[in-house]
């Protein structure tokens, strides 16, 4: 059982356990003009810059970014389609490469969810959805596998 509380404290434990910066509610300008709230990134300080109104990636190196969703989550265009277009957009300067996830929890008990079901079908389902390779659709359960190869930062607080 995960929900996204338990989620959210392990990814902003273990970004931290592993020397980057866990940033919730992280902004990111869209081509489009939208502005995209990443639930949590992992992040490196870049320096600071003259302005503060500068883009955010141009303060930040992204190394992962979660967006966290209930494990029955709709394909819809204010469900996971949303994610497949908007993650296309998430970028570094110089395109360095971020790690892209959607973390489904399958508990909850601050809103109305049957913590009793057996959610394992809805997550399955879920991560066979095509994401065009922008992302990877993740059992929250199953986290700690997921994130396994992303490399500890030496050195960002020293």
């Amino acid at each position: 059982m995960a929900t996204k509380n338990d989620l959210y404290a392990f990814l902003t434990h273990e970004g931290v356990h592993r020397g980057y910066l866990a940033i919730p509610e992280f902004h990111v300008n869209l081509p489009d003009g939208r502005l995209k709230k990443l639930d949590l990134v992992w992040a490196i300080r870049r320096g600071m810059h003259q302005y503060q109104d500068s883009s955010n990636v141009e303060y930040w190196k992204l190394i992962a970014a979660f967006e966290i969703e209930g494990c029955n989550i709709r394909n819809h265009r204010n469900g996971m389609k949303r994610h497949i277009q908007d993650f296309a957009d998430v970028r570094n300067l110089g395109d360095e490469p971020i790690q892209k996830f959607v973390v489904l929890y399958t508990a909850a008990f601050d809103r109305a969810w049957n913590s009793d079901h057996d959610w394992d079908s809805a997550v399955a389902a879920r991560i066979r959805w095509q994401t065009h390779g922008r992302f990877r659709i993740v059992d929250g359960r199953e986290l700690d596998e997921a994130i396994r190869n992303i490399p500890r930062y030496p050195g960002q607080f020293g």
